[in-house]
């Protein structure tokens, strides 16, 4: 499931820790829209610890028709459902870039990331765009089998696809991220955390976040980006749980 579904779940009380992102986490503490249902219970939303770098990523074939942000005007455009949350980023840097996606480029909407790749894979979409982690499984695979180029998103686009979330900021994908990818690619990125609520023990969630600091190398070893963990505690938009903000401020990963 995914960080809405996620989030509702913590609001309900069927989960204890679960999956968010911070533009979904502050709608909900706010309680705006569909959460003004839930009441007072939204103010019970808590941060644990982060997890990883989200980000937008442009997909092209190497000897296709998309070599650089500029030419995706026009083109066979395979974009992420509009029910998923992290497209909101994608829609940002297009509303950023002037562009409409549904009468500047031939869109089609996929309900799965997989659909995508497929469509870029086997020539249906000059193009695509994901906003999910990296590296990921499904990029991995395609850029094994096929030579693809990832586009950057010029840097004057994504400061201002950045101004429509203080959630969101340009950030930089580093080279060899996938195959014969030797270079970095400016995007614009979020940072995912596992939420809780005010539910969870102080004691329960200070161990929690000693058990993943004290292991922190062996997920370096694991996950190559976990290597940035230390440098993701941000301004989530809702207050840290306080066991786990005793924690972090212990190790000084919160200043």
């Amino acid at each position: 499931k995914g960080s809405t579904a996620h989030t509702s779940q913590l609001v309900r009380g069927e989960i204890d820790i679960g999956l968010s992102s911070p533009n979904i986490a502050r709608d909900a503490y706010a309680g705006k829209e569909e959460w003004a249902k839930f009441g007072a219970k939204v103010k019970e939303l808590r941060v644990l610890l982060p997890t990883t770098i989200m980000a937008a990523q442009i997909y092209s074939l190497w000897g296709g028709l998309v070599k650089t942000f500029g030419d995706i005007k026009g083109k066979r455009l395979g974009e992420m459902s509009k029910a998923m949350s992290m497209q909101k980023v994608d829609a940002a840097i297009w509303k950023a870039a002037g562009l409409d996606p549904d009468k500047d480029m031939r869109t089609t909407y996929y309900s799965t990331l997989e659909a995508q790749l497929d469509a870029l894979r086997d020539g249906h979409a000059d193009v695509i765009i994901q906003t999910q982690g990296y590296p990921s499984t499904g990029p991995m695979e395609l850029f094994t089998v096929k030579h693809c180029r990832v586009i950057s998103v010029p840097i004057e686009i994504g400061k201002k696809a950045s101004e429509e979330d203080v959630s969101w900021y340009p950030s930089t994908m580093p080279a060899n991220t996938y195959p014969k990818q030797d270079y970095p690619v400016s995007t614009v990125g979020l940072v995912l955390f596992w939420g809780t609520t005010t539910r969870l023990p102080n004691e329960v969630a200070y161990e929690i976040c000693k058990i993943v600091h004290q292991h922190y190398k062996e997920g370096v070893e694991m996950f190559k980006p976990f290597g940035q963990f230390s440098e993701l505690f941000k301004d989530f938009g809702i207050p840290y749980h306080p066991g786990a903000e005793k924690y972090w401020r212990e190790v000084g990963w919160i200043k």
